[in-house]
């Protein structure tokens, strides 16, 4: 068990999904489809393999090429799918 808050973001792996936290990762059981119906508002789908928490998104990056990447609390980046950005940049007010 983690707290919700602890949870930076959520990569589907499979028919699990991997629970990606500032100091480890967990495996969970459920895919990330029904993960993504479970978790509170605060969870934003960014890829088509990936929720992110929002409270733990520092910046919204634009690379070359209409790519775009999310720089979280602990420093990591992950990408964003060009299907969720408009959804993501309206959440984040940008």
């Amino acid at each position: 068990m983690v707290a919700i808050s602890e949870v930076l973001y959520v990569r589907a792996d499979g028919e699990h999904s991997e629970i990606v936290l500032a100091d480890r990762c967990e495996l969970h059981d459920k895919p990330i489809g029904r993960l993504s119906m479970m978790l509170p508002n605060d969870f934003l789908r960014c890829h088509r393999a990936l929720l992110v928490n929002i409270a733990h998104v520092k910046v919204l990056r634009a690379l070359a090429g209409s790519r775009w990447r999310l720089l979280l609390s602990n420093a990591s980046e992950i990408p964003v799918g060009r299907a969720y950005i408009g959804a993501l940049r309206v959440t984040l007010g940008i």
